[in-house]
C-alpha cells in the first residue's frame, strides 16, 4: 500500500484554510513555471498575461480556502511511507508518458513544456464538467486509485497519472464537499470557467 489509512479527522481551526491556501498557491506557482519557461515564445506583453492568469485563480483559491476554514471537510488521514524504488521508476515513466502525450498540443502552436500545462487544464476541465453532475464520484475515484495502490510499478504509474489528470478537481471538490449543493454547483462551474479561461489565454498569447 502506498499510504496507510490511520483514522478519520476533521480539522476545525483556521490552520486548515491557511494550509489549503499555501498548498494551492504552491501548485499555481508550479503550473506558472511550465508557462514562464517559454516566456520567449509569448506573443503579447508578459506581465499583463500573467495578471490575467493569476488574478482569477487567486480569487478562487481564496474563496475555497475560506470554505475549508469555516466548514472543514471530514477527510481520511493517510500515513506516507518511504519513497521506494518502484515509486521512482513509476514516477519517471508517468512523467515521460504525460510529457509525450502533451505534445499533441504542439499542433496548436504551444511550446513544450507549456503543452503539459495545457494537458493539465484540459483533463481537469473534463473532470470538472463531470463533477458538476457527479461531484462525489470524482472524490471516490481519486481516492480509490491514489490512496490504495498495491505497491507495484503499474499501480504507481496509474496513481501519478490520475494525480495529474484529476488532482486539481479533486481538491476543489474536497473544499466544496460540505457546502450546500447549490454552492457546490456554482463554484464547480466557476472552476470550470477558470480552466477554460486559462486555456484560452495559453492559446491566445503563444
Amino acid at each position: 500500500m502506498d499510504r496507510k489509512i490511520t483514522n478519520q479527522s476533521k480539522t476545525t481551526s483556521y490552520i486548515t484554510g491557511v494550509q489549503y491556501f499555501i498548498r494551492a498557491n504552491a501548485v499555481l506557482f508550479f503550473l506558472l513555471l511550465l508557462m514562464i519557461i517559454n516566456i520567449k515564445c509569448w506573443g503579447a506583453e508578459e506581465y499583463g498575461t500573467l495578471g490575467m492568469i493569476i488574478f482569477p485563480a487567486e480569487l478562487l483559491i481564496l474563496s475555497l480556502s475560506l470554505f475549508t476554514w469555516f466548514r472543514p471537510a471530514k477527510r481520511k488521514k493517510y500515513e506516507d511511507r518511504v519513497f521506494s524504488k518502484n515509486k521512482l521508476i513509476a514516477f519517471l515513466i508517468a512523467i515521460t508518458f504525460i510529457s509525450v502525450f502533451s505534445l499533441i498540443f504542439i499542433g496548436v502552436n504551444l511550446p513544450f513544456p507549456t503543452t503539459i500545462l495545457m494537458l493539465f487544464l484540459v483533463m481537469n476541465g473534463m473532470a470538472s464538467l463531470y463533477s458538476i453532475f457527479f461531484h462525489k464520484v470524482i472524490i471516490v475515484l481519486y481516492e480509490s486509485i491514489v490512496f490504495n495502490v498495491s505497491g507495484s510499478i503499474t499501480s504507481y504509474i496509474f496513481k501519478y497519472i490520475v494525480v495529474t489528470y484529476l488532482g486539481l478537481t479533486y481538491y476543489v471538490q474536497i473544499a466544496l464537499s460540505r457546502m450546500l449543493l447549490p454552492v457546490n454547483k456554482v463554484f464547480t462551474f466557476l472552476f470550470l470557467l477558470l480552466l477554460i479561461w486559462q486555456s484560452f489565454i495559453l492559446l491566445t498569447y503563444f
